[in-house]
């Protein structure tokens, strides 16, 4: 339904826009009307705008609403006050003092200036020297009260979007003081911040889930690619011994063939159960994991791991990368390198995070990292590419690798 606007309404906005125009021509930045009308129901009434000539002063759009703002109608019914009460009160003080000066008599027939005469012209002048200063300070100062709980509520906006554009959701949120158009902003940023905190959660839910199905269908195939070979041929071999005649000496080599064989199952499934051991990274920390996770490798493989791990605060995200480069890592000199010796080095270094893995292990040709690590290398190169980090890989055969993962982080390390 549109509301049309009363008489006085418009009599009122365009005496205010006359006088803005053409009384305060210096002012033309403030005469866009800082000025609000409400009809019943607290309704915006919407005026048909004028259109004025642009400043030639400068090339930005004049436009005579720029908005219904509080903080707007404050200062401009600030200005209007100061100014507007100056004009009326001197344009009365003109009238008074003309009237004093012109239409009544001074003097007394005897002579005598009369007593009015000699009271009130002098206040009539000493009350247009002051009146414009006077209300000038009265009309700043109504200004500034007005306006400084505005002020407030804008800076704590402020605050909270600054809060905001640092990524945190979910701290912060701004109380909705009154039903004006700052009210408005502030409901909607903390609609606009709630939603934001509610769809970073469901991403990370959604990236948690995607981390276990991954991380399943590694370990699927890794039950496929390892386990299920080995048991085959296990099978095959057993089948062979079975339904030929062999000779001692030739039995003897295929009974340790398959000796060896379930000895490698055997580690392959330890390795294995180690991953699928869940650390409480949250927990422990990211140096007593590591610490833990060399202690289990140790016991259940008797494997020689030394570490030289550095106690640094971290982002949870930082620290379960490098938890799960470590892991990864670790894993792959066991079960492909048959490495016997690890070193697991986690330090700080010039703004940097180095996480470096090296083993003992047979090496491979550089050119063929990707078939060799397969899966656990995309893995880490992923993690690594998630972070912003560098990735290095140096290995020769017959002569270990090490990995090394340098990721950027600016912190308080102890």
């Amino acid at each position: 339904m549109e509301v049309v606007p009363s008489p006085t309404q418009v009599i009122t906005y365009t005496l205010c826009r006359w006088y803005t125009k053409e009384v305060l021509p210096s002012r033309e930045g403030d005469s866009q009307l800082m000025f609000r009308f409400y009809a019943r129901e607290s309704e915006p009434v919407m005026l048909k705008p004028f259109s004025p000539r642009p400043s030639r002063s400068s090339k930005r759009p004049f436009f005579p609403f720029p908005g219904f703002a509080s903080l707007q109608m404050r200062l401009g019914c600030a200005y209007m006050w100061t100014n507007m009460l100056l004009v009326v009160v001197f344009l009365v003080l003109v009238v008074v003092v003309n009237w004093l000066a012109f239409w009544l008599p001074h003097h007394s027939p005897a002579g005598q200036i009369l007593w009015w005469a000699s009271i009130f012209l002098p206040g009539a002048a000493l009350l247009l020297g002051v009146a414009l200063p006077i209300f000038a300070l009265i009309g700043g100062l109504f200004g500034l009260w007005t306006s400084r709980k505005l002020v407030l509520r804008l800076r704590q906006l402020a605050h909270a979007t600054r809060i905001i554009a640092n990524g945190d959701y979910y701290t912060l949120r701004v109380p909705v003081q009154r039903k004006d158009e700052v009210g408005v902003l502030e409901e909607q940023f903390n609609r606009m911040a709630q939603q934001l905190a509610e769809s970073q959660q469901r991403e990370q839910e959604l990236l948690a889930q995607n981390v276990r199905w991954e991380e399943r269908a590694r370990l699927a195939r890794e039950l496929h690619d390892a386990i299920s070979q080995n048991l085959f041929s296990l099978r095959l071999l057993a089948e062979g011994m079975q339904t030929s005649q062999l000779e001692p000496a030739v039995f003897k080599e295929k009974l340790a063939l398959v000796g060896r064989t379930a000895e490698t199952i055997t580690r392959e499934m330890r390795v294995l159960l180690l991953e699928l051991r869940p650390v409480q990274l949250e927990d422990l920390g990211l140096k007593e994991a590591l610490e833990e996770l060399a202690v289990m490798y140790h016991a259940r493989l008797d494997l020689a791991i030394v570490t030289d791990i550095a106690e640094l605060a971290l982002p949870d995200q930082m620290e379960h990368a490098l938890f799960r480069i470590a892991q990864e890592a670790i894993s792959n000199a066991v079960r492909h390198a048959q490495a016997s010796w690890i070193s697991l080095k986690l330090a700080a270094r010039q703004e940097q995070v180095m996480l470096c893995v090296e083993d003992n292990g047979k090496g491979f040709k550089p050119l063929m990292q990707e078939s060799y690590y397969g899966l656990g290398l995309q893995s880490m190169q992923e993690r690594v590419r998630e972070l912003k980090g560098t990735l290095q890989i140096q290995s020769m055969p017959m002569q270990g690798t090490s990995i090394s993962v340098y990721l950027s982080y600016k912190g308080k390390n102890e």
